[in-house]
């Protein structure tokens, strides 16, 4: 459904987030991390999210292997955007979480990011 689409997917990217929102009331979280990325990323991420949404109230957690919104289908754009050996991650917002912190959650998922993706070469 998206043909531009096709233009990246076989790129195989280290690294690929996506950010998406979900609103179901039998989630008892406000922030889902989950894709197909190592537990360790993932681990990473909830902490750093957890840090920066720290005193908001919103509740972080690790995607569940049963977990709807998980995004652990090999299927999933996510993951399909990774090389082999690559790390897709998705992240997944409860409105509260995207309309209160959206900034926060961003930043705090780019810092962990920044240390795992070089920087341009210095001129």
């Amino acid at each position: 459904s998206f043909p531009r689409l096709d233009l990246v997917i076989s790129r195989g990217f280290t690294h690929a987030v996506a950010f998406h929102g979900f609103e179901d009331p039998e989630v008892d979280t406000d922030v889902l991390i989950g894709g197909c990325a190592p537990d360790e990323l993932k681990q990473e991420v909830a902490a750093e999210v957890d840090r920066a949404t720290a005193g908001s109230g919103l509740r972080v957690r690790i995607a569940e292997p049963e977990d709807n919104f998980g995004g652990d289908d090999e299927r999933n754009v996510v993951n399909r955007l990774r090389a082999e050996g690559g790390s897709g991650i998705q992240i997944e917002q409860s409105p509260a979480a995207r309309s209160r912190r959206w900034e926060q959650i961003a930043d705090a998922v780019a810092a962990v990011y920044d240390t795992k993706v070089p920087g341009p070469a210095p001129s």
